[in-house]
């Protein structure tokens, strides 16, 4: 089965103010072995660990790929908003 692998292309915005709504350009696809592969992207709060939005990914077979264009991370809180994001097939 291939890896699963995930780029940030963009965040929508440099800077948001509180309450808006955070997006961002995202890139999954599959390298390795041959297959295919779908899984989860997950996108944690850095400082609470809390996990706050999981995306599920298609079947991608390997050398294939997508783009998310504006996908929704949630609401800014009225904080830095450090997010960590991982994928997990």
């Amino acid at each position: 089965m291939p890896n699963l692998y995930f780029i940030i292309l963009e965040a929508k915005k440099a800077i948001y103010k509180e309450g808006e709504v955070v997006k961002v350009h995202y890139r999954v696809g599959a390298r390795g072995t041959p297959g295919t592969v779908s899984g989860f992207i997950d996108a944690y709060d850095i400082d609470t660990g809390e996990r706050v939005v999981r995306y599920e990914t298609p079947s991608i077979p390997l050398g294939q790929a997508y783009d998310v264009d504006g996908a929704t991370v949630g609401r800014m809180p009225n904080r830095d908003w450090r997010l960590r994001f991982e994928a997990i097939p």
